[in-house]
């Protein structure tokens, strides 16, 4: 390098590098990416109040992916998690800056940093997210994004066989392929009754514009579907537009039974196609618009599989539709509701939302008709102690030819919770049903995992429908091999399912049951489901039903 060269290069840094110390002097340092402290979410956050910082101009944002297990853990210092992390492929930081709605050289908003922290949160790859700030200078700030991976990579494997005839099944499910965020699963499977093969595949953020895309063909000896979507949702209350199509062919058979007995069985064919744009003038008066108008075909067409099968009409719906949302901006962040151990994001105040469309003979429809849906809800705190959540909906079409409602439904939902203390919480839910010119594979129902536990599937049909549960849930700080949490409920359910025309012979009487329940959910691989193990002994009606029932099923919430 030659003299004048030499003099190019160190004379800048000679000169500018005083005044570089000196720009970073009054600095408060805070976290650092290798900080113990990032891998306790719930007290780490909670030791941070953004509304300190409000108006600050945000510098660097940095990334911090922390890996499945913590190795300056003892109890996860082992050598099977070590192997574990290092064959883990850890979330690109692209894909983590690509979900932020903050912005370096932005001036820091509280709401704004919240807001990041939940559309984290939604990703079901990460155990947990949060920001905190790392350094703060005069005027300005610069901030840890600290995401914790989870597992996502499952092998699907099984073989049994029962009664002289086997069944199989194979494949795998990534929920972060290559750390791209993309979600990709491939299985099949064989048995005495079905055969099948699906590919699953999903991805959000495409295009650095927020654009999710899904796509999935499944072919089975009783059915199909293909199915492709692209939307650019309203990805943050500020979002301006959205749009987007789905595309679905599908086929399946509906076995209507009761009890056990089947009553009637037929095939379904759905031609599904649907498009819209939308747009919103963000947040206002801390509420959200959003206008959006779209067009959608729906073709269902029914076959009769059996000799004495009785078949649904066929009916083509082509329909302009038009609808308004309105949500609030505010948020509840708190834990042990729906997950064990795990920050979540509880919306607060008034939703509501309606569609409407029109379908007409003279666009190709089989009726002149008016589709619609309704939706109004609110949610609120009572202090530390109480949550409130209730919910109207209702969807369907009135036919216009013959003044008559077709496949529609109402529905009204209260939900209660009560909060002990940090581990022990009451909660009760109470559910209304109605429906009005409906199919038979439309009907309500009573029994089974989600509508009272201690009763078989489909044990009461019609439509009308109350449910009401009332459980105390335990959320235990029990973490066996620092791998699942364990949670329990003890309940009772009590409810009815009737159809108001009185044409299904059926027990004709108010189930109840109670019971007790295991909720499994991981640390380590997916956050977002949660296994539920319940016996639930019938108390009402139990002539004709077991003594208790047995569901083990996969859950969204406790």
């Amino acid at each position: 390098m030659t003299a004048r060269a030499m003099l190019r290069y160190w004379l800048p840094m000679l000169l500018f590098w005083p005044l570089a110390g000196y720009a970073e002097e009054g600095c408060v340092e805070y976290f650092s990416e290798d900080d113990p402290a990032l891998f306790q979410f719930l007290s780490t956050r909670a030791t941070v109040d953004y509304a300190a910082y409000e108006g600050l101009v945000i510098g660097d944002r940095q990334i911090v992916v922390l890996p499945i297990f913590n190795l300056d853990n003892p109890d996860e210092d082992h050598r099977l998690y070590r192997m574990a992390n290092r064959v883990h492929f850890s979330t690109r930081h692209s894909t983590v800056r690509r979900q932020l709605t903050i912005r370096s050289g932005a001036p820091l908003i509280a709401a704004k940093v919240e807001e990041s922290e939940r559309l984290l949160r939604e990703k079901p790859y990460f155990a947990d997210a949060m920001i905190v700030p790392a350094r703060v200078c005069a005027g300005r700030i610069d901030l840890l994004v600290v995401v914790r991976d989870v597992w996502t990579l499952t092998p699907i494997a099984s073989a049994s066989r029962q009664g002289g005839e086997a069944s199989s099944s194979g494949g795998f499910s990534y929920g972060n392929v290559l750390g791209s965020g993309q979600d990709l699963s491939v299985s099949w499977s064989t048995g005495p009754e079905r055969t099948s093969q699906a590919v699953w595949w999903s991805g959000t953020d495409f295009f650095g514009a927020h654009v999710a895309m899904q796509a999935a063909y499944v072919d089975s000896t009783d059915g199909e579907l293909r199915l492709a979507n692209v939307e650019r949702p309203f990805y943050q209350l500020n979002s301006q537009w959205s749009g987007g199509g789905t595309w679905q062919r599908q086929s399946e058979e509906h076995e209507i039974e009761l009890l056990g007995v089947l009553l009637n069985r037929y095939a379904h064919e759905l031609d599904y196609d649907r498009v819209f744009g939308g747009w919103s003038a963000g947040v206002r008066n801390d509420r959200v618009l959003r206008w959006r108008l779209g067009f959608t075909d729906q073709a269902d067409r029914f076959f009769a599989t059996d000799v004495g099968s009785v078949v649904p009409q066929d009916q083509q719906i082509r329909y302009p539709w038009f609808s308004l949302e309105s949500v609030s901006n505010t948020f509840w962040r708190a834990t042990n509701i729906s997950f064990n151990n795990r920050q979540e994001d509880i919306p607060l105040g008034i939703r509501w939302a309606f569609s409407v469309g029109v379908a007409d003979m003279g666009m190709g429809s089989s009726e002149n008709s008016i589709p619609f849906s309704t939706e109004l809800g609110k949610s609120m705190r009572g202090g530390d102690r109480h949550l409130t959540q209730w919910a109207l909906s209702s969807t369907g079409r009135w036919r216009r030819d013959d003044d008559q409602l077709v496949s529609t439904f109402f529905a009204a939902e209260a939900r209660y919770y009560y909060f002990i203390g940090r581990r022990d919480r009451w909660f009760a839910s109470l559910r209304l049903d109605s429906a009005e010119g409906i199919r038979q594979d439309e009907q309500l129902s009573s029994g089974g995992a989600d509508v009272l536990r201690g009763y078989p599937i489909d044990t009461q049909r019609g439509d009308r429908r109350w449910l009401m549960s009332i459980e105390r849930r335990h959320f235990t700080d029990w973490h066996p091999y620092n791998l699942i949490r364990i949670g329990g409920a003890a309940y009772v359910d009590v409810g009815r399912t009737w159809d108001s025309t009185d044409s299904i012979v059926q027990i004709d009487e108010t189930l109840a049951n109670a019971g007790l329940g295991l909720r499994i959910s991981s640390s380590k691989a997916r956050a977002d489901r949660i296994l539920h193990v319940d016996l639930a002994v019938p108390l009402t009606a139990t002539e004709s039903i077991d003594n208790y029932q047995i569901v083990i099923v996969g859950k969204l919430e406790f």
